[in-house]
């Protein structure tokens, strides 16, 4: 089906720049009407990929709806098609434009970066993935494992935590080499063999050989056991039980060495939903879903063609082999990401369709996961949009909330003043959307003033910026902070419908009728639901009050030392989190930060002073 049946009205400034865009590599970008980048691609041959959107029909209702709403171009040349690829991967990440981003999970994963190139590598969590010479493991999609995998290594393999030139040996400990969590190779000499080992081990659990591992310590448990090294046999002994962290429990496991990726797709009426498992060694060490709604009424394999690009583009750790149900081979788009992947891996991007065997069950099990999943999380998104409907017609509003944004300030007797904002998408609460704002107004204890301000910052910026206003503004108050943020919306000539949840008897105001506030039942849908919202702002507010407090506390008191001037100060405050953290430090630990030895000793002194009274 060719949908563009429309004619095309190109603008002066598109045909300006048809005109004037090198068929050389480089990477072209689309803005709307807004100035918003809507689309990043690249090409060898710029002026011939571009011109194509502009002098021909579109099989696909995807790339019809972008160029209608093409109204300025920009490109950029670069001096390969490799270079082009690394900048598209890079813009796109940059932007989210709408049209090349499908799956808008708002994640960066991050990935272990070995610093191999120094005599005593050590690892750290990154986000992002640079040339630089060193080995890369990832992406990691759950990150409470990946943080549970960090605290394992650093109980059993305590490398070193920075790059300090390990030549010169000053003779002072950190503070990671005293709580055992650093060898401490710039304060004494390191047993080099041992370390090497520790690095092999490391290698080779995040590259799957788990079996391998755990063979080399049942082995050393059973040498330290042989020399009545019994404390140490048993550290071995736990090392080897927490192995299960870096494995998933799960019953499909083979003896294969390969490393695969087992894709699958379900489909139900506009929504899909992929499930990716991550294969490594013959073991699934993890896995993605991705729901989204279809719309632009797209193939399975024109997802699944999205999807390969975002994701093989992006991240260093792919697998040998690809398997999935679909066919791809005589898709010209499957073939341009191809020529994209071998460009950026040097190797070729396969994808397989097993019939029988190992291989069959791991797409059976992706297949049925995915269509459960997407069954299961449609049901859920029912129950909210019947929530949502029932929150307008219990409230009388005007429109549907299905976004909600919720303010709440917190401050004591006006000292440290926030405002935190949370959102709830869908019913859903979207942490990557909360704000929150350091008041600016007075010291004074008046949250209507404070609520006010919040809530003038936040849509002024909506406003400047262009972007979509909620459906609905939760107020925690009364009808005092209620007023004031209403005034503030009034101040920016905006509509937006408003509404309050008082704390002590639950009554909800509504703009425009605030003299008969609802009072919903104890076990309404609705009012529960306004409840969590309120109670995760006030949670919010709370957590960046405390910080706030605890760090202007911490100043006052280092003020109060003799000796501890601004840069001292800021060393400090660097190094440890709280007043309570230094004062549970020794006066080595202190000078460690660069503070002299008296100073330091007068600190403690202070702090031991003040917690006494």
């Amino acid at each position: 089906m060719k949908y563009m049946s429309f004619k095309i009205n190109l603008s002066e400034e598109i045909k300006k720049t048809l005109e004037q865009i090198p068929n050389e590599p480089g990477v072209y970008q689309y803005f709307n009407q807004s100035n918003k980048v809507i689309y990043v691609g690249k090409s060898k041959f710029l002026k011939k990929r571009v011109r194509s959107y502009f002098d021909r029909k579109h099989d696909s209702m995807r790339t019809c709806q972008l160029v209608k709403h093409i109204f300025r171009i920009e490109y950029t040349i670069t001096q390969n098609e490799l270079e082009a690829l690394i900048l598209e991967c890079n813009l796109i990440k940059s932007y989210m434009p709408k049209y090349n981003v499908l799956f808008k999970d708002g994640k960066t994963y991050p990935y272990i970066k070995f610093h191999t190139h120094l005599k005593f590598p050590f690892i750290e969590k990154v986000r992002k993935v640079q040339s630089d010479g060193a080995k890369y493991y990832g992406p990691f999609v759950d990150t409470y494992k990946l943080s549970q995998i960090l605290k394992y290594l650093d109980q059993y393999y305590p490398l070193i935590k920075c790059n300090k030139d390990v030549s010169k040996q000053d003779g002072k400990a950190c503070l990671e080499y005293q709580i055992n969590r650093c060898v401490g190779s710039c304060f004494k000499k390191v047993d080099e063999p041992q370390y090497d080992q520790w690095i092999l081990q490391i290698k080779d659990l995040f590259e799957g050989k788990i079996n391998l591992v755990a063979t080399q310590l049942q082995e050393q448990m059973k040498q330290q056991a042989k020399l009545l090294e019994f404390e140490k046999a048993a550290i071995l002994r736990n090392q080897l039980q927490a192995l299960d962290i870096f494995t998933n429990k799960q019953d499909a496991m083979s003896l294969v060495s390969k490393n695969e990726d087992v894709i699958a797709i379900s489909m139900v009426d506009n929504h899909y939903l992929i499930q990716h498992l991550l294969v490594r060694k013959g073991k699934i060490i993890d896995q993605r879903k991705i729901i989204e709604k279809n719309e632009f009424l797209q193939s399975k394999q024109e997802i699944l063609i999205q999807y390969f690009k975002q994701f093989y583009l992006s991240f260093v750790d792919c697998a040998i082999e690809v398997i999935c149900e679909e066919v791809f081979e005589k898709n010209d788009l499957f073939l341009d990401f191809c020529n994209s992947y071998e460009l950026m891996h040097k190797k070729k991007f396969i994808v397989s369709i097993p019939k029988i065997g190992r291989r069959r069950r791991l797409l059976n099990l992706a297949i049925k996961n995915s269509s459960e999943s997407l069954r299961a999380e449609l049901y859920k998104a029912d129950k909210t949009g019947k929530l949502l409907i029932e929150t307008k017609e219990n409230l009388n509003l005007k429109s549907i909330p299905y976004r909600i944004e919720c303010f709440d300030i917190s401050n004591i007797q006006g000292t440290d003043p926030v405002a935190s904002m949370v959102v709830a998408i869908n019913g859903k609460m979207d942490n990557s959307e909360y704000r929150r704002f350091k008041i600016k107004i007075k010291q004074t204890p008046d949250d209507f003033a404070m609520m006010s301000e919040a809530i003038l910052r936040r849509y002024k910026r909506l406003q400047d910026e262009n972007k979509k206003m909620p459906d609905l503004i939760i107020i925690d108050g009364g009808l005092g902070q209620l007023h004031a943020a209403a005034k503030s919306l009034n101040d920016l000539g905006l509509s937006i419908e408003l509404t309050s949840l008082a704390k002590r008897e639950e009554l909800i105001y509504v703009e425009n009728n605030f003299n008969s506030p609802y009072q919903l039942g104890q076990f309404s849908q609705v009012r529960l639901f306004f409840q969590r919202i309120r109670d995760e702002a006030h949670r919010f507010a709370i957590t960046y009050h405390k910080k706030l407090r605890s760090k202007r506390t911490l100043h006052s008191i280092l003020d109060e030392v003799s000796g501890i001037g601004k840069k001292r100060r800021e060393k400090l405050l660097k190094t440890f989190k709280s007043i309570e953290e230094i004062s549970e430090q020794n006066i080595q630990s202190l000078v460690d930060t660069g503070i002299p030895q008296m100073i330091a000793s007068d600190l403690l002194a202070y702090l031991k002073l003040y917690y006494s009274k």
